[in-house]
């Protein structure tokens, strides 16, 4: 008998992220001190809900972290659009090149950090170097190792990498 079946919603968040506590203080520790982290884990081992939780309930002093489902955004152009419109930026133009230059203006005004989850589905891995080149912190998010490998190894050199294990048969019932 499910009681609640909105638990069973892939875009479900629980009130509080259970056996998870040494993963969110380095992942946490990573924003804060402006490392570039890839996550990895398999399927339903909390690595969403993780990062949701941090974006979602942690104040950050310094930094702004936006959350991006590469699920919905599968291009440069749409997420570069979806990152603008998440920080109220007023945008007109239409090529990746001016959509870059106005976050690159953006940017100096605070720190931002780029969530980008589900990564296996981004269309355009050469997105991840214009964050970089300008100036973004970012964090990927992804169900297998491999992914890495899309990158540059040039990219891939400024990544620390996050492996999120599998919960324990005592960990899910927990949960």
């Amino acid at each position: 008998i499910i009681v609640n079946p909105e638990i069973l919603s892939p875009s479900y968040l629980p009130e509080e992220l259970l056996h998870r506590d040494e993963e969110k203080t380095q992942l946490i520790s990573n924003i804060e001190n402006t490392v570039n982290t890839f996550i990895y884990g398999s399927p339903g081992s909390g690595k969403t809900v993780l990062l949701k939780k941090i974006v979602e309930s942690f104040n950050f002093k310094k930094e702004k972290l936006i959350y991006i489902d590469c699920r919905l955004y599968q291009t440069t152009n749409s997420v570069l659009r979806e990152v603008l419109y998440t920080l109220n930026v007023p945008f007109f133009c239409r090529s990746n090149y001016e959509l870059v230059n106005v976050l690159r203006k953006k940017s100096r005004d605070s720190k931002l950090v780029i969530c980008l989850d589900h990564f296996k589905r981004l269309r355009e891995v050469e997105l991840v170097d214009k964050l970089l080149g300008v100036g973004l912190c970012v964090i990927i998010v992804s169900d297998r190792k491999e992914s890495f490998v899309r990158l540059d190894p040039a990219t891939r050199a400024s990544f620390t990498l996050m492996h999120i294990p599998k919960y324990s048969a005592s960990q899910v019932f927990d949960i």
